[in-house]
């Protein structure tokens, strides 16, 4: 109990400041927007919105449900391994947490069919606390206790050297795969001629305060098609410009949370329609606009094609 108390004391003020935010009056219009719905299967469909859509749920959760259901059973009826956790506590408590987080786990995941079924998508029910969050380390429980029967019944004293040598040129060639995947992506802007100058020009020509919107004919919303918008990551740390709106970063308290949402529906509306940009002077900060030259914008009286070369235009608010 005095253990507990000591460990919970320096949580205190990150408890207060927790509380204040999410038991603060409220603007009105939040209560036109259900921000659990926002958070759950807008933003982090792919972490605690299994069931926004059935095809979704086939598509990107129900390979991951499986294997746990598998883990579930050959860590509970498969007799070999069973008698060999028997005599190793250590690997018997890993077993015990696993099925303790695979047991949250499957019982979200019928609170998240009850949403999707009952509830209209809510959101509710404290799917934002990332519940299917520690079926990852579950699986790695799974593993260590796969790995130590492994090495028990068919250890390395039984490998052959040249199985050895396999083994370590297939992590080396693993390692070299993913460092040129990584910096292939590194090169993939800097090698745009059009995008470079626009850097470069966003960085020298413009005011430090500027806050930039990026459009794009792929959606970077991401709200349509899933993207990361990483554009607008690299954007942000190479120009040194606040970006309106990406989809990645989004606030956790109510007030800022409406905010990046109505940032949001604007983004979509511009890539959907460009030629509504016209209609939304004033409506937000918005300096400069970075768009693809595919996008047809009709500017109107308050924006200014302010530079364009190859596939790139960028204008500014007036």
């Amino acid at each position: 109990m005095q253990l507990g108390l000591l460990y919970g004391l320096p949580l205190l003020p990150l408890l207060y400041y927790l509380g204040k935010s999410m038991f603060a009056q409220l603007p009105a219009e939040l209560d036109t927007v259900n921000l659990n719905h926002v958070y759950v299967y807008v933003r982090n469909k792919h972490h605690i919105g299994l069931f926004y859509t059935f095809e979704y749920f086939l598509q990107r959760h129900l390979f991951g449900v499986s294997m746990a259901v598998i883990s579930l059973f050959v860590l509970l009826r498969w007799k070999p391994l069973v008698a060999f956790l028997k005599d190793r506590p250590a690997l018997h408590c890993l077993r015990s947490l696993h099925f303790i987080m695979l047991g949250i786990g499957f019982f979200y995941l019928g609170i998240s069919l009850i949403d999707k079924v009952f509830f209209d998508l809510s959101g509710g029910f404290m799917l934002k606390a990332y519940p299917f969050r520690m079926q990852g380390l579950a699986l790695l429980f799974f593993v260590t206790i796969m790995m130590a029967f492994i090495f028990e019944h068919y250890g390395p004293r039984k490998w052959k050297p040249a199985f050895w040598t396999f083994l370590v040129a297939m992590l080396c060639l693993s390692a070299l795969v993913q460092s040129g995947e990584n910096i292939q992506k590194m090169a993939q802007y800097q090698s745009h001629e059009a995008y470079e100058e626009v850097i470069r020009f966003l960085k020298e020509q413009t005011p430090k305060s500027s806050v930039v919107l990026v459009l794009d004919n792929n959606k970077v919303s991401g709200y349509n098609q899933g993207h990361r918008n990483e554009l607008a990551i690299d954007l942000i740390r190479r120009t040194e410009r606040d970006n309106f709106f990406h989809f990645k970063y989004i606030p956790s308290t109510p007030t800022r949370m409406y905010a990046w949402y109505e940032r949001l529906q604007l983004t979509r509306q511009l890539e959907d329609c460009p030629a509504c940009i016209k209609d939304h002077k004033g409506d937000h900060k918005n300096d400069y606009y970075h768009a693809s030259h595919g996008l047809k914008l009709h500017l109107g009286y308050f924006y200014k094609l302010f530079y364009r070369k190859l596939r790139v235009q960028v204008l500014r608010q007036y």
